[in-house]
């Protein structure tokens, strides 16, 4: 995984409103707790040095009957984000 990404967690059932800012880890993954239902949006605000940023949002859903349970999201795996700034 790649260590250091930042991530804003948004409930885009409330206007988009920010709930979490979030940084991931070593193993790439990143982990929220206490998300009320409703419907987020996952976006990388910072790649780490040396990357490019991500910008493919991920939506997703946490249902009523989820409350008492954990829910993972799989954002998949995304190759080839390494770029070269030259001026």
């Amino acid at each position: 995984g790649l260590e250091g990404a930042r991530f804003e967690l948004m409930k885009t059932d409330e206007n988009n409103r920010t709930v979490a800012a979030v940084t991931s880890g070593a193993d790439g993954s990143v982990r929220c707790d206490g998300l009320a239902p409703g419907t987020y949006r996952v976006v990388e605000t910072q790649a780490p040095s040396g990357f490019l940023r991500n910008r493919i949002t991920l939506d997703f859903t946490i249902s009523d009957s989820a409350q008492t349970q954990a829910v993972m999201v799989d954002a998949g795996v995304h190759t080839g984000y390494q770029g070269l700034c030259r001026s």
